[in-house]
């Protein structure tokens, strides 16, 4: 298959590793039945405690209502918590995983922690040309959802 008919937009795109379809029935890009093309890629990070971790979890609902075809990727310490069928790339915090979001771009970012390790970059710069807004405050900073999406 040619690079150009890639389609790295869909769901199923893993980038480094075969898709389902394809692992299943072989089904390539340019001809997939599968394709499901995302709206709106959203990285949450929330590394810290457990409980909190938890707590921040009812924002998958009011993504996956607003965005249905949304591509949600969440960064945290406790993976383990995380409800797996709801997120579509749990990251642990682990250099590789940076490297990962270094060359991702997302719609909309939301940064939840103050922790020093959360704050090590400019996430926003992960959302390209997009304007974003930020919040801060003594408990969190997150880039707010754009009005207009």
């Amino acid at each position: 298959m040619e690079f150009e008919h890639v389609r790295r937009n869909c769901k199923f795109f893993k980038g480094y590793i075969p898709c389902k379809p394809n692992k299943q029935d072989g089904s390539e890009c340019h001809d997939c039945t599968h394709y499901q093309p995302i709206g709106k890629r959203i990285l949450i990070i929330k590394l810290g405690a457990l409980g909190d971790v938890i707590r921040t979890t009812p924002l998958l609902h009011r993504f996956r209502t607003k965005y249905p075809d949304c591509h949600i990727t969440w960064l945290t310490w406790s993976p383990e918590v995380l409800p797996k069928n709801q997120i579509d790339e749990i990251l642990s915090l682990s250099a590789v995983s940076l490297f990962v979001l270094e060359d991702s771009m997302f719609d909309i970012v939301v940064n939840l922690d103050k922790d020093p390790e959360a704050l090590y970059r400019d996430w926003e710069t992960l959302q390209g040309d997009r304007k974003s807004t930020r919040l801060n405050s003594s408990h969190s900073r997150a880039s707010r959802m754009p009005s207009s999406a």
